[in-house]
């Protein structure tokens, strides 16, 4: 069988396999650098991709985030977000007669995944957002995955306008995390802002529908995969850190969340992202993202 090359990265390999605590300080994708802007923030860039393991278009979405973070690096961060009918399991969409019999039995739905794709209107898969800017070549907000690139090459040549940092406490025992999230604006504004904070997971080995293949199914790695929420895991909406007239020196925020892991899910392959955003268009300032441990 012609097998769909890996999609992504691979995470870490285990650390270890007894009960401790890891704080995460190194490998912080965003936030404050050595270099480049005067004021040493690094923008970071999130990409939104809408998918589902019954969407036979899906994996050009993944490739072309390969392609994106070979370009970018990590000054791009990525979130698979599985939403929609594509997205529902083998017994609830209705498995081909065809297909391996109990496949796909696994529902990567999230609460606010669900939420963000009926806000946003999803209507096709893959469609994604950078930043949920509008293209400016054509202001769609949900654009094809032939666009992405060239949307976060636009939106990475913009100043930073925010910093953001992740700093997570995870016990392996009892798969407790305990982060704060941090920042500051890097210029006055005014408006509402908030942060969203969210776990992805990385080379979920599980099936996926893919039109390149004959047969069209085969079982490959799906990565930054969303999880859940660690703030609201009920909601797609974040946390006020700032409203009304804001003075940039005077702009600093913190929050701090508790959160106990799934046992289904690889604690090895996790990672914690954050971002900031406009309440009033959704539009993201600056995102971050760091292992769990």
């Amino acid at each position: 069988m012609n097998l769909l090359k890996t999609i992504g990265l691979f995470a870490g390999l285990a650390m270890l396999t007894t009960s401790c605590d890891y704080v995460s300080v190194p490998q912080q994708v965003g936030g404050t650098t050595g270099g480049g802007q005067d004021s040493g923030v690094t923008r970071v860039v999130l990409l939104e991709d809408y998918t589902g393991h019954f969407c036979p278009n899906c994996p050009r979405g993944a490739e072309a985030i390969d392609s994106i973070h070979t370009l970018f690096g990590d000054d791009v961060i990525a979130i698979s977000i599985h939403a929609g009918d594509f997205a529902k399991p083998g017994p609830e969409y209705g498995l081909p007669v065809n297909y391996p019999p109990n496949s796909f039995p696994e529902d990567f739905r999230t609460t606010p995944g669900n939420e963000w794709n009926v806000y946003f209107g999803l209507f096709a898969y893959p469609l994604g957002m950078v930043n949920r800017v509008p293209n400016p070549t054509n202001t769609n907000l949900l654009n094809l995955n032939s666009e992405w690139a060239t949307m976060v090459s636009l939106e990475l040549a913009k100043a930073p306008t925010a910093d953001l940092q992740i700093a997570p406490t995870y016990n392996s025992g009892t798969r407790t995390l305990n982060v704060t999230i941090s920042g500051e604006m890097l210029q006055d504004t005014s408006g509402t802002f908030m942060i969203k904070t969210v776990l992805v997971e990385d080379s979920i080995y599980e099936w996926q529908v893919d039109n390149e293949l004959t047969p069209d199914y085969t079982q490959y790695y799906h990565n930054h995969m969303l999880r859940g929420a660690v703030d609201f895991p009920n909601s797609g909406w974040g946390d006020q850190v700032l409203s009304g007239t804001i003075a940039a020196t005077q702009s600093s925020f913190t929050k701090s969340y508790t959160y106990v892991v799934n046992n289904n899910w690889d604690d090895d392959h996790l990672y914690i992202v954050s971002f900031l955003y406009d309440d009033a268009n959704k539009q993201i300032l600056q995102a971050a993202k760091v292992k769990l441990k």
